[in-house]
């Protein structure tokens, strides 16, 4: 992680509150004996909980940049359900644009 602004609102006594993280971050992709570094990027984080329980919880912004051997660029941005997905590492936007996905696995399965 590059770097991190974070941002806490009140939290109040019945446990409703909010907290937004900006986040730059720069990621390196291995498999295959091959290794991909991504640009540093920039996204946020929004957790949203009432009675203590999460209710929102997002992540909205660049989501991946990565400059790839054949010289095109993989790009993801958009927003993210955190609590609807299973992904362990979601790089596809719920909405949003992604950007030679394919390229990017092919790159990496060389």
């Amino acid at each position: 992680m590059v770097g991190r602004n974070t941002q806490f609102s009140n939290v109040g006594e019945d446990g409703t509150g909010r907290e937004t993280l900006h986040v730059v971050e720069q990621d390196t992709f291995s498999a295959n004996g091959v290794t991909l570094v991504g640009d540093p990027y920039s996204f946020y984080i929004s957790l949203t909980w009432v009675d203590f329980e999460p209710v929102a919880y997002t992540l909205s912004g660049h989501l991946e940049k990565v400059r790839l051997p054949d010289g095109s660029i993989f790009m993801a941005a958009g927003r993210i359900d955190l609590l609807a997905t299973e992904a362990e590492l979601p790089l596809v936007p719920d909405h949003g644009v992604v950007k030679n996905q394919d390229a990017f696995c092919e790159a990496l399965s060389a």
